[in-house]
C-alpha cells in the first residue's frame, strides 16, 4: 500500500507549483543575476498581471504575452521586450528608456506619461495605442 496524496491534494500542489514558478521566474528577471541566464523570461504567458511599479529594468522578455497587463509606472529600462505582445497593456507613467519593442504589439495599449526615450519601436504595432504627449513632438 502507498500514501499517494489524493486528486484533490495533487492538482493543489501541481497549482502552488505552478505559482511558485511564476513567482521565482519574476523574482528571476528582477534579480542582478538575471544577466547570465538571459533566455528565462522568453516566452512567458502573463496575460493580466499585475506588475504595478516592479522594478524590471534589464529584463529578457522577448515572445512575452502580456496582454491586459497593469504595468503602470513599471521601471522597464533597457528591457527587451521583442515581440512581446502588449495589447490593452497599461503602461501608464512606465520607463522604457532604451527599451527594445521591435516587433511588439501595442494594439490600444495605454502608455499615457511613459516615458520612451531611446526605446526602439521598430516594427511595433500601435493601432489604437494612447501615446505620451512627448511622442507627439
Amino acid at each position: 500500500m502507498t500514501n499517494r496524496p489524493s486528486a484533490r491534494r495533487q492538482a493543489e500542489l501541481i497549482r502552488r507549483f505552478e505559482e511558485l514558478e511564476r513567482e521565482m521566474m519574476f523574482k528571476f528577471l528582477i534579480s542582478p543575476e538575471r544577466a547570465l541566464h538571459r533566455k528565462r523570461g522568453q516566452g512567458v504567458n502573463w496575460r493580466g498581471r499585475n506588475f504595478r511599479g516592479k522594478d524590471m529594468s534589464g529584463g529578457y522578455v522577448v515572445d512575452a504575452q502580456l496582454t491586459d497587463a497593469d504595468l503602470s509606472g513599471v521601471n522597464l529600462d533597457g528591457a527587451d521586450l521583442t515581440r512581446a505582445d502588449l495589447t490593452r497593456a497599461k503602461l501608464c507613467g512606465a520607463s522604457l528608456r532604451d527599451a527594445v519593442l521591435i516587433d511588439a504589439n501595442l494594439t490600444e495599449a495605454d502608455l499615457t506619461d511613459a516615458d520612451l526615450t531611446g526605446a526602439d519601436l521598430s516594427g511595433a504595432i500601435l493601432d489604437g495605442a494612447l501615446l505620451p504627449a512627448s511622442a507627439a513632438t
